[in-house]
């Protein structure tokens, strides 16, 4: 029975005469049943294995979403006419209303850098985060009332979205507003040397904290290192274009 289920299946999947069923042929040439059963389960195991890691793939759905939602938008008349609309909405907005607009901009970007600790064991330890970058532009462009608020909005929607939260966040939480206000009476430093320093300046107050609030040495040195690196590219590569638009 197996065996002719398999041969079925060469016959709807591939062409007959093409060269891809005569190598199948060839390789599977004096395999007994037993033989063929085992190939043609690995092959329906390995099959539903691909399925299920797409269907819980976070990338697969926010691709597949974002797919379904621009087709959805170009076949509806007014999907699209609504959409034109709100995108010339948002560019009035962030014309006119310049602090509000990126306010809100670095306060989202900030809060779901983060989220990939959801779905990444250890990645807690990996110093990758945008809430710096909104917290040094926004105190730096437009003071420290906007640094402040920046920093202190962006670092808890971080920590709510990432499922990241614990009691020593609150040194997180503090600190940040901090840099924030700190950030303007620098102000006649080169952005990429001011993000580099309030990065390290942050390091040095939380870090000593968090080792005393039970964080483990090394995992912190981690996360300096890496924090560090990452921010300096940050501020290198993303953080001048975006301070030209401001």
């Amino acid at each position: 029975m197996i065996l002719v289920i398999y041969m079925r299946m060469q016959e709807l999947i591939i062409k007959p005469g093409s060269m891809a069923k005569c190598m199948v042929q060839v390789c599977t040439a004096g395999l007994s049943e037993h033989q063929l059963e085992q190939i043609f389960n690995n092959g329906l195991l390995l099959t539903e294995g691909m399925h299920r890691y797409r269907k819980q793939n976070v990338v697969y759905k926010g691709l597949r979403f974002s797919s379904d939602l621009v087709e959805h938008v170009f076949k509806d008349r007014k999907w699209l006419l609504a959409s034109i609309i709100a995108g010339l909405f948002g560019i009035f907005v962030a014309m006119v209303y310049k602090r509000l607009f990126f306010s809100l901009f670095f306060i989202g970007l900030g809060s779901i850098s983060m989220v990939y600790q959801r779905y990444f064991k250890y990645s807690s330890y990996i110093g990758f985060e945008l809430c710096m970058l909104g917290t040094v532009l926004a105190g730096l462009r437009y003071g420290s009332h906007y640094g402040v608020f920046v920093g202190a909005a962006s670092i808890i929607g971080a920590f709510a979205l990432s499922g990241n939260i614990k009691p020593s966040s609150f040194v997180s939480v503090l600190t940040l507003p901090l840099i924030g206000a700190i950030t303007p009476l620098l102000s006649d430093i080169p952005i990429v040397h001011l993000g580099v320093f309030m990065t390290i300046l942050y390091d040095a107050i939380i870090l000593p904290l968090y080792v005393l609030l039970g964080s483990r040495i090394v995992s912190s040195l981690v996360f300096f290192c890496t924090h560090v690196l990452m921010n300096y590219w940050v501020f290198t590569n993303i953080a001048p274009i975006i301070l030209r638009f401001m």
